[in-house]
């Protein structure tokens, strides 16, 4: 059983802006991210990163909202309880309840955990390899402006630019799919 003192004692170390991004949500600086509830294509989460009583997450899209500890219920399918623990066992934030966690709920944190962390790697993997094939098309359109039309050098690129372009569409289907969003996590 949970204390009121350890619930407002996570609520007092973490914020939702700090939630979101240890979930692998990026929260841009107008406090605005991708609503992990529904199929999101513009930024329609709002998150306020207040503490206490101005804390929470609402998207305007979906209505999804609430505090730190509805925002991990939801995303991670848990109890109120449940929620809680995760959130200061995420954090390091030692609650004196007068349970522990169980094995299995522990092993079942640290196993999330790991995979978020796995995730947030992955989802930078595949940012730079898209970046690096946009750059690439772009150095070869900037390199086709200035070489001679119909030489060598100018058809080989004529002939590159589709292929690139279709990789990148590839990586870029491959990675956000047709919600918009990253597939794994």
């Amino acid at each position: 059983m949970l204390r009121d003192e350890d619930i407002e004692l996570v609520k007092s170390e973490v914020n939702m802006r700090m939630l979101a991004e240890h979930f692998g949500i990026h929260v841009n600086r107008a406090g605005q991210a991708l609503c992990p509830f529904h199929e999101d294509k513009r930024p329609s989460l709002k998150v306020h990163s207040g503490y206490l009583d101005h804390d929470g997450y609402y998207c305007w899209a979906c209505g999804a909202g609430g505090t730190i500890f509805n925002f991990v219920m939801d995303y991670c399918n848990l109890d109120f309880e449940a929620a809680v623990k995760y959130v200061a066992a995420a954090f390091g934030i030692r609650i004196t309840e007068e349970q522990e966690l169980s094995p299995e709920e522990k092993s079942k944190i640290a196993h999330q955990h790991r995979m978020r962390e796995l995730n947030a790697e992955l989802d930078t993997m595949y940012l730079k390899a898209l970046s690096a094939l946009a750059e690439k098309i772009q150095f070869y359109e900037n390199l086709k402006q200035v070489v001679e039309p119909f030489e060598g050098l100018f058809c080989w690129l004529c002939n590159q630019l589709p292929v690139l372009q279709w990789q990148w569409e590839e990586l870029y289907e491959e990675i956000y799919g047709q919600k918009g969003m990253m597939r794994h996590g």
